[in-house]
């Protein structure tokens, strides 16, 4: 590069205030994140390894610099304020920009690492994915771990941005710019129900519209008042079905139909696993419904974390098994 060249690219280069940033000690950011994920001033203190009366001094110089409270107190720890909510995320990436370039991460080792991965999904693909890959790493990974929380919206999607959860699987649900996704599989619906109970009247063995309008069901949803794919479908033929029971858990679906009378609709690859654990009959609908789509969702600051880049890697090979089991 020339120095002319040199030159243009100091100019375009973004502005640094160096005396004013010179007030502000990186520290007094570490302790303002530690205290957004924590919510109480004792265990952010013990998160990054102070004492309590040092996490109350850097909070009360943060106050200082950035002239408001941050955080108020509450009945078991603190709340944040306004102020606080709209630099936590600003501040957790620039933490995690900093800590990429100073400590260069070593190779993630699967086979030697011991580490804990927390994710969000769903019940249906907690009970179809959770068992492949556990079980196709429990030799090339013995030492790694997991932690499930169940999906909801919301709550996932704030757990991305505290680190509280490394990936949500789940449908494309409206995310923050910050995250990543990835859709690794979309798979149609199927009927699920007790051949005993349910005899299909159609050909092979499948359910007509008739019998299908006509039968009571089992509907999963997040919310008594949320209409799900089946419903959506149905509006378009100006229809409606026999809603029997309302559940948020899909692992309730196959319980309910193998003692009742019920059809129950769930992702293909959920609804061939009740199929078998509970000798049920499954099949396709007998109206067209928008396939399942199954997004990988994570926060931008884990992109190029090895750890993070190799459990996103199993989620995409665990999809591809069930897909080929499937076929």
């Amino acid at each position: 590069m020339n120095d002319v060249a040199r030159e243009v690219a100091r100019l375009a280069a973004p502005s640094v205030d160096h005396a004013k940033l010179s007030a502000l000690d990186l520290n007094l950011l570490v302790s303002f994140d530690a205290l957004m994920t924590e919510r109480h001033v004792t265990r952010a203190a013990a998160r990054i390894g102070i004492k309590q009366a040092a996490m109350s001094h850097a909070l009360n110089r943060l106050r200082g610099l950035l002239g408001d409270e941050l955080f108020t107190r509450r009945p078991g720890g603190i709340e944040p304020t306004p102020r606080a909510h709209a630099l936590s995320q600003a501040v957790r990436e620039m933490l995690v920009r900093v800590a990429g370039a100073l400590f260069v991460e070593q190779r993630f080792d699967p086979a030697r690492e011991e580490h804990r991965f927390r994710l969000g999904m769903p019940a249906s693909l907690e009970i179809a994915m959770l068992p492949v890959l556990i079980e196709h790493l429990t030799t090339e990974a013995p030492r790694i771990s997991f932690a499930v929380a169940p999906l909801t919206a919301t709550e996932n999607f704030r757990a991305l941005d505290t680190g509280e959860l490394d990936i949500v699987i789940g449908p494309p649900l409206a995310s923050s710019p910050h995250h990543k996704r990835r859709q690794i599989c979309a798979e149609p619906y199927l009927c699920v129900f007790n051949p005993e109970l349910v005899s299909p009247e159609g050909p092979r063995g499948t359910l007509t519209l008739r019998q299908f309008l006509a039968a009571r069901h089992v509907r999963v949803s997040p919310r008594f008042d949320l209409p799900d794919v089946v419903d959506d479908a149905l509006v378009e033929l100006k229809r409606r079905r026999r809603v029997g029971v309302h559940t948020s858990c899909a692992l309730g679906v196959a319980y309910i139909v193998e003692r009742a009378p019920m059809i129950g609709i769930l992702p293909r690859s959920a609804a061939q696993l009740a199929a078998r654990q509970f000798t049920l009959a499954c099949c396709a609908p007998p109206i067209a419904l928008a396939k399942n789509r199954v997004v990988m969702t994570w926060h931008g600051s884990n992109d190029a974390n090895a750890g993070h880049r190799w459990l996103r890697d199993q989620m995409v090979r665990t999809a591809a098994i069930l897909g080929r089991a499937r076929k």
